[in-house]
């Protein structure tokens, strides 16, 4: 507001002056302003100056006294005040008050926040202390009469360790303006940053069993089917989950063992990690059928030949007659329903139909085949007595010879090359329908059959046959562990371990046989395999008839394996070197071979003596054998009781030794 001074000192207010008038002289000032504290103060009369009026002549007044009234941030007043004197020589004065405001002079337009971002790395927490524009802070001009500063707190939500979001709330305080006593403070500003933290790594995988394959031998349903559980590899350790999709897992973890059905199942395990981010893997498990038949043939039919008038006298001198496999069923069924089946005279299904001539009369012994539509066979023997009751030429068939009968001496042994003289083992006839029980042969290790038929069908049947829980403990684990780590065992070993009966050694023999082992439960029907002596896993499985029934043809003595699965431990039978015989060479032409039971093979063949002699002693150093021997080749029994670890040494006439060195003999 101006001011304006006359004599008789009278204060008019009209329009923004006050007049004070003396005659005619007149003294003026500027009116008081308000103005922004960052404005230039370096003239102060850019915001008006006083004058006089007197006789219409102006004259500035430029000396006055200024009070400056600022606080630290410039905010304040400036009080102007100028003094003159009027004609009656009085002296007067006026001011102008100019305000300094921080009103305005900073506000949200000057401040930049910082962005909100995404952190995805390996350790995102470190990769969040190192931020830099614009992510790390609010950024804002520097202004004077203004003094801002900034502070932060942080709010989190996490899903799991490696998937996080912070809410950083930032704040802005001008300490020059906000006043927390006021009812509306002003001068203070806030922002909210969203900061999302991630776990990740480029290089993660999903290790997982692939698409396998089981049979089902026990239940028509399906098959129990163990898994190693899925794993999420990761060079960062990502936090993560794993879950299954199967419809028949016990869990949708990362273990999607189960019970599954007969066929192909499909689904998939998904790794997630990195607030939501998948790696699937999809498996198939293809559940094989591999339950047979159960055949039942009819014990014995008598068919006549039709009778065939060939040279048309008249007379019936040929006669033929087809017989088809199906014809001979007695009730042949499946244990597993709605599975259709085929009959035939062999494992090949085309094979329906049998034709019979004059050739035939007589009894004929025949095979019949049931298969499933899967494909698994079995089958029964039955015998077809052809007669020729409407044939007239006596020339038409045989004579029918009556089998003769022989004793069949079986030779067993288990996978450690023992000899196995158990009774329960018996012979049991298809065609004839009978068993024959096993007897044990007084001085020998086979078992003797009586009164078998000769050049007939016979099946070996263990079916009576314990499983033995003395043999089965942790070594037999740590022999199928080598086993599987590629180290070499005997044919034999490698049929026990297949435990699943797939045909091959695989980490699922080993989890089956760690749970037999904890749950003393068995395999059942498939607890042990007879195989002929010698037989290989891979011929096993292409010939799965010799994988529980062995057919045998008598005709002289036999030889096969009985055979414990789960029963791997040869360290507790004989060394790791597996053989069936351990030679020990020696260097002047002397060797022994130490079978896998008590008898020594020897051969001497030396110029320097013509007789030797063989010992052999215990560890303890007690003799047990005394043997004189020639130059020449034999074969020793040795008097042990027990097998084990021996000693053995050559001397000659003089009592010198010529060669000592162990031996490794099994009773």
């Amino acid at each position: 507001m101006n001011n304006v001074i006359t004599k008789h000192h009278f204060l008019l207010s009209f329009l923004c002056f006050s007049f004070l008038k003396l005659s005619a002289f007149t003294f003026v000032c500027p009116g008081d302003i308000t103005i922004p504290c960052d404005s230039d103060l370096s003239d102060l009369n850019r915001y008006g100056k006083a004058y006089t009026e007197h006789n219409g002549y102006k004259t500035w007044v430029h000396d006055c006294k200024v009070v400056y009234k600022l606080n630290d941030c410039g905010i304040g007043t400036i009080t102007r005040t100028w003094g003159v004197e009027d004609t009656a020589w009085h002296w007067i004065t006026c001011q102008q008050v100019i305000t300094l405001s921080n009103t305005n002079v900073f506000t949200l337009r000057d401040i930049d926040w910082p962005d909100d971002l995404t952190i995805e790395s390996c350790d995102p927490l470190t990769d969040l202390k190192n931020l830099s524009k614009p992510y790390n802070r609010p950024y804002y001009p520097t202004k004077v009469c203004t003094r801002p500063m900034y502070s932060y707190s942080d709010t989190w939500f996490r899903v799991d360790s490696g998937c996080q979001k912070l809410l950083r709330e930032w704040k802005i305080l001008d300490w020059c303006v906000y006043d927390p006593k006021s009812s509306a403070p002003k001068g203070i500003f806030s922002h909210t940053q969203i900061i999302k933290l991630v776990t990740s790594d480029t290089s993660v995988k999903l290790l997982v069993k692939k698409d396998t394959t089981v049979f089902a031998t026990l239940d028509c349903r399906g098959v129990e089917v163990i898994f190693e559980p899925a794993k999420l590899i990761s060079s960062c350790n990502v936090p993560h989950t794993i879950r299954n999709t199967s419809n028949y897992s016990k869990e949708k973890n990362a273990d999607p063992s189960g019970i599954y059905p007969v066929g192909k199942t499909s689904f998939e395990v998904i790794g997630e990690y990195a607030c939501g981010r998948e790696i699937k893997c999809q498996i198939t498990v293809n559940v094989v059928l591999k339950i047979p038949p159960v055949a039942y043939c009819l014990p014995g039919v008598i068919i006549d030949l039709m009778p065939i008038d060939t040279d048309g006298d008249g007379r019936a001198d040929e006669g033929m007659v087809d017989v088809w496999a199906s014809d001979l069923n007695k009730g042949s069924y499946h244990p597993c329903p709605d599975r259709k089946l085929k009959y035939s005279f062999s494992s090949d299904t085309s094979d329906k139909v049998r034709t019979y001539t004059c050739d035939h009369v007589g009894f004929n012994d025949v095979e019949i085949w049931i298969t499933d539509d899967l494909g698994n066979q079995s089958f029964c023997k039955t015998r077809i007595e052809i007669q020729k009751n409407m044939i007239d030429d006596p020339k038409c068939g045989k004579t029918n010879i009556v089998q003769d009968r022989v004793d069949l001496f079986l030779d067993m042994q288990d996978q450690f090359g023992k000899k196995v003289t158990d009774s329960k083992i018996f012979v049991l006839s298809k065609s004839m329908n009978h068993k024959v029980n096993s007897q044990i042969v007084n001085g020998s290790s086979m078992l003797l059959f009586e009164k078998i038929y000769k050049d007939n069908s016979y099946e070996i049947v263990t079916q009576d046959c314990d499983y033995n829980w003395d043999n089965i403990d942790q070594n037999d684990v740590t022999v199928l562990t080598n086993m599987l780590s590629g180290k070499k065992y005997p044919e034999d070993i490698r049929i026990a371990a297949d435990l699943n009966g797939n045909y091959k050694v695989d980490i699922d023999d080993l989890t089956i046989l760690k749970s037999m082992i904890k749950s003393k439960k068995t395999l059942g029907s498939g607890a042990w395999v007879v195989c002929s002596f010698g037989m290989t896993l891979d011929e096993i499985g292409l010939h799965q008839n010799s994988y529980k029934n062995v057919t045998l043809q008598v005709s002289s003595d036999l030889h096969y394996s009985i055979i414990q699965k789960g029963n791997l431990a040869i360290e507790k039978f004989k060394p790791t070197t597996v053989e069936h015989k351990t030679t020990i060479d020696l260097t002047d032409g002397f060797s022994v071979t130490g079978q896998a039971c008590k008898r020594i093979f020897y051969r001497a063949n030396t110029a320097k003596s013509n007789s030797l002699i063989l010992k052999i002693y215990d560890l303890q150093g007690k003799s047990v054998a005394n043997f004189s021997i020639e130059a020449s080749e034999g074969l020793l029994e040795l008097p042990i009781g027990e097998g084990g670890l021996f000693i053995f040494s050559f001397e000659d006439k003089d009592n010198s030794v010529v060669r000592f060195g162990k031996v490794w003999l099994i009773n």
